[in-house]
């Protein structure tokens, strides 16, 4: 069982409502659920957590995490995007398992709890590794302790349709690239998700559900594609796994029933 969840933004994520997610996971799991607040760095732990998210910083996606100095500008880019969140930008890929280890080590002596669980949203995109192809992949979350669900990721990470990316292909082709997105946008108005997407939140609470089910059963997924577990690569399968239906297929929903 878990017996207390805490939610956090670092920072809240403009597009996510984490009050609602919270919501959603008390009628789900029942127990103690509460958003925290806001991540925030000490002042005397400024330079080492950005020192840390400088090495997080993925540069080359074909080639695992470099164990390397980060130049003094790269650092000092850290700390005002640290104190500075309104600034934040979302374009850096950061390496996912040690986003979540910079966290943990803010977060402390309450992640020890195996009845408890973290989950920290971002707007930050974070990835991970691939095994398959050796090739950094951006990800909608990443299970670690704490969980974090990247709102970047959860655009950027899915697939779009094959026949976005033909008809954005034929467009650069035809020197018309820079009206690509919005053309394309408006063609295929609701088929992938956008910053600002009034479904972002709705989306989340299944990724706060995967973390859920991480925490208590070691696995966050689901094949069945109707599921809110269901670990969707496409963008058409993200939305239907979320959206589409009854929230869990009969065996998940059994399971968080029996805690």
């Amino acid at each position: 069982m878990l017996s207390h969840v805490s939610i956090h933004g670092w920072p809240p994520p403009a597009d996510i409502d984490l009050e609602a997610i919270a919501h959603f996971l008390r009628e789900l799991l029942g127990g103690i659920i509460r958003v925290g607040p806001p991540l925030a760095v000490p002042p005397e732990r400024l330079k080492g957590t950005a020192e840390a998210f400088a090495r997080a910083r993925v540069f080359d996606p074909m080639q695992p995490l470099q164990d390397r100095k980060p130049l003094p500008m790269e650092v000092e880019y850290e700390k005002r995007r640290l104190t500075e969140p309104s600034d934040m930008r979302t374009g850096i890929l950061y390496d996912g398992f040690a986003f979540s280890e910079i966290a943990a080590g803010l977060l402390g002596e309450s992640l020890r709890r195996r009845s408890s669980l973290h989950i920290v949203f971002t707007d930050q995109l974070v990835g991970t590794l691939d095994p398959n192809d050796r090739r950094y992949h951006a990800r909608t979350a990443v299970f670690s302790v704490p969980v974090v669900v990247s709102s970047a990721g959860l655009v950027q990470a899915p697939a779009r349709p094959s026949d976005y990316y033909l008809a954005k292909h034929a467009l650069r082709l035809a020197g018309k690239a820079e009206g690509a997105e919005a053309l394309l946008g408006t063609q295929s108005a609701g088929r992938w998700l956008e910053r600002g997407d009034p479904r972002m939140t709705d989306i989340a609470k299944g990724y706060a559900a995967q973390a859920a089910a991480f925490q208590l059963w070691g696995y966050p997924f689901c094949d069945d594609p109707a599921c809110r577990l269901f670990n969707a690569h496409r963008q058409d399968e993200m939305i239907r796994a979320q959206l589409g239906g009854p929230d869990f297929c009969e065996e998940h929903a059994g399971m968080f029933r029996g805690g």
